[in-house]
């Protein structure tokens, strides 16, 4: 039983007074201590493209989540954003045609959605037809007389930005 614990306690350290390093087979360890890189292409050189870095370049993050990173202007198939309706609703929205200024875009769609949530709220229901905000905007049903709230066009002065509902 002796040898059972002098075993054990040589193999944690002993009690010589230096610190055991850790087990690199242990839960602990990181992957570089057990011979493999973190990432591939890390480390010294990548043996499957010869040493050279990759060719393609990382996407920008503006591109991978637009609606965090909106532009100030927009131009057509650009992401302006997004909008909340007041059921916490939220809506994407991408400029069809022109290059409205994308803050404009967000105030004129929020303006909307209020009207909506205040006709709403007096008891009468949306009947689907297009108004006019006071920032010269006209917004309505992308479809005539839709109700649905999927997708909804606003535009102004040539440029037309459509809202289309985000999945949640």
């Amino acid at each position: 039983m002796t040898a059972a614990l002098l075993a054990a306690a040589s193999a944690c350290g002993g009690d010589d007074g230096k610190s055991a390093e850790p087990d690199p087979r242990g839960p602990s360890a990181s992957a570089t201590a057990s011979g493999a890189s973190a990432k591939p292409g890390e480390g010294d050189s990548d043996k499957s493209n010869n040493g050279s870095k990759p060719s393609k370049q990382p996407t920008p993050v503006s591109q991978t989540r637009p609606y965090l990173y909106p532009p100030k202007v927009g131009n057509p198939g650009v992401v302006c954003g997004t909008a909340q309706n007041n059921q916490g609703a939220q809506y994407g929205l991408k400029v069809v045609q022109g290059k409205p200024d994308c803050s404009q875009v967000r105030t004129a769609f929020t303006t909307y959605f209020g009207y909506i949530a205040e006709v709403e709220l007096r008891g009468y229901g949306y009947d689907g037809r297009q108004l006019k905000s006071s920032g010269g905007w006209a917004c309505g049903p992308h479809v005539k007389g839709d109700t649905t709230m999927k997708s909804i066009d606003c535009a102004k002065s040539g440029a037309r930005v459509n809202a289309s509902l985000l999945p949640s």
